[in-house]
């Protein structure tokens, strides 16, 4: 099977499983903490950051319906690998995969991007995005433009947290990939 005929199928049933996951993790999850405010409002402002909920939960689960694309013979990305995933506004924050102690802030910073493209874009739009991104670079993870946007910005964050600038700003004009 040619795995761009999946593209329909795979972006609807993506939708489906993000709205899921925000509806059911959603309700266990706590705003941002102080430090996390504190170090990352100026870059986000007031609106995501009140936005934005953070659970931390044993291990990031893979969407279900991964087995039928592996019998396809696309690659899955594995997302229980990963230290958070976002679900619109919700973040994930896996406890296997993070150090102890504090959430790394970068991992917020980043996982805050994801709130801020799926705001600007919409949940259908975003998930139509991504996995339109994921099969136009190959089915490589980190080539996923929504992605290399994310990762984009951490790194700017990274290289001077100290230094604010608008994410909002950035990506309304450069648009969500």
């Amino acid at each position: 099977m040619d795995p761009q005929s999946m593209l329909p199928w795979l972006i609807q049933e993506g939708t489906r499983w993000v709205q899921s996951q925000r509806d059911a993790h959603r309700p266990g999850a706590r705003p941002l903490d102080d430090r996390e405010v504190d170090a990352l409002e100026r870059f986000f402002g007031p609106t995501i950051m009140n936005l934005a909920s953070i659970k931390v939960v044993p291990r990031i689960v893979n969407t279900p319906f991964y087995p039928m694309l592996a019998q396809t013979g696309i690659p899955v990305i594995d997302f229980a690998q990963g230290g958070g995933i976002t679900f619109i506004d919700t973040i994930l924050i896996s406890k296997e995969r993070t150090p102890p102690g504090p959430i790394p802030l970068s991992l917020v910073f980043h996982e805050l991007v994801h709130v801020v493209q799926y705001d600007l874009a919409g949940v259908d739009e975003f998930v139509s995005r991504y996995a339109k991104g994921w099969f136009a670079q190959g089915l490589r993870y980190a080539s996923i433009p929504i992605e290399h946007q994310a990762y984009e910005l951490q790194a700017r964050y990274e290289a001077n947290p100290s230094i604010g600038f608008s994410v909002v700003a950035y990506v309304q004009r450069a648009g969500v990939p």
